[in-house]
């Protein structure tokens, strides 16, 4: 429903329904991995409105809770950890961008290989760092390693 609603422009109602859908989750319990995908939902439709200071500290909360329930080498915790590396990244915090990109992109590489989606994002968000950090070369090299278009 809050995609639905966020797409018809709605924005106001699509976060009421995201946020309803984590107050629901959290009576399952706060480290529930259900409040977690309900945090990293609310978060990226906060991110992608540009509330980026709102986004961060729920990324934040669903990437630890998913660390104690799937562990900090899963996937689906380190698309989190690359969703926060991009808003860090948009608020001005390259470093801290390149080192959680890092990350993502190891585990992504190890459990999907070079050519998935999410590894091939986790690249793009690292190399825009490492564009940002003015390493330039280095950022040319992943962008080529990962067959990835010019900097965004």
């Amino acid at each position: 429903m809050s995609n639905i609603a966020d797409a018809e422009g709605d924005f106001a109602n699509a976060r009421a329904l995201l946020e309803r859908a984590l107050a629901i989750s959290e009576k399952l319990g706060p480290e529930n991995s259900t409040t977690a995908t309900c945090l990293s939902n609310l978060a990226g439709f906060l991110q992608s409105h540009d509330e980026l200071a709102g986004a961060q500290p729920r990324f934040e909360r669903a990437i630890a809770i998913r660390e104690k329930t799937l562990g900090s080498d899963d996937p689906v915790t380190n698309r989190d950890r690359c969703a926060l590396a991009c808003g860090l990244l948009a608020m001005g915090h390259p470093a801290q961008a390149l080192a959680l990109s890092e990350t993502a992109l190891a585990s992504h590489e190890k459990a999907f290989g070079p050519n998935n989606p999410w590894t091939k994002d986790s690249a793009r968000v690292n190399s825009n760092a490492l564009d940002t950090l003015g390493r330039g070369e280095d950022a040319a090299a992943l962008r080529t390693r990962y067959a990835l278009g010019p900097e965004l």
